[in-house]
């Protein structure tokens, strides 16, 4: 190999040496959503809203909350999460653009439309709801959605308040339309045996996604890392 061409090989090779290293930066880099969500954590809670129907004792209904972060005058960062309360935890979740105060309201009805509305309630009772919700699922296996953002839940309440339909003796696997449904049956006889009750989510009159989200199914990884653990 003349001089030439060992002058061109290191020149390419140096080229592949700085894209593998503009790639590694670049998987490193947070999201949009990631730094979102690390603003809002340090901003103090704004209004929380739980759908209606959330203490029926007789349904498991899918519960959907809104806990809003105030990031600034008048800005509210609105955490969107649907719920499984007896079974899968965290099916859904989205971060919403930063909303002006004046706007929550169109957002809250757009978002309770599917349940019969929202209702206020205290970040406390929100964050027990999803907490419980969370602590649960990790139980059986299942991980939350990937879009959901437990720093705009933090810090976690040293003491979390009773709220209907928490840990359940049996788990209850309310089925929805879009759910892997062999995989999730799989994962909880894995974790219970056959000590479990399905319904469908015809029965718990509820949608398995109330707003346009991204199926919670999409995010087989994290569901599978935990199984794994």
């Amino acid at each position: 190999m003349d001089r030439r061409q060992r002058k061109l090989q290191d020149k390419k090779k140096k080229r592949e040496q700085a894209k593998r290293r503009s790639q590694v930066l670049a998987s490193r880099r947070p999201s949009d959503d990631e730094l979102l969500a690390r603003a809002g954590a340090r901003a103090p809670f704004g209004p929380c809203f739980v759908s209606a129907g959330w203490d029926d004792p007789e349904v498991a209904r899918l519960v959907t909350l809104i806990v809003t972060r105030a990031i600034g005058p008048g800005q509210l960062l609105p955490h969107i999460v649907l719920v499984d309360r007896t079974c899968l935890g965290i099916k859904n979740a989205m971060t919403q653009a930063p909303t002006p105060e004046d706007e929550l309201d169109e957002l809250v009805e757009t978002v309770g439309t599917p349940h019969g509305g929202m209702e206020e309630c205290e970040p406390l009772f929100a964050q027990s709801v999803i907490y419980h919700a969370l602590d649960y699922a990790k139980k059986l296996g299942f991980a939350p959605n990937r879009d959901f953002h437990e720093a705009l839940l933090s810090p976690r309440p040293e003491t979390l308040i009773a709220t209907p339909w928490h840990n359940l003796e049996r788990p209850l696997y309310v089925r929805g339309p879009d759910d892997d449904y062999f995989r999730n049956i799989a994962r909880l006889r894995q974790a219970v045996g056959n000590d479990f009750e399905v319904i469908d989510s015809a029965r718990a009159s509820n949608d398995d996604a109330p707003w346009e989200l991204d199926d919670a199914d999409d995010d087989d990884e994290g569901e599978d890392d935990a199984a794994d653990e």
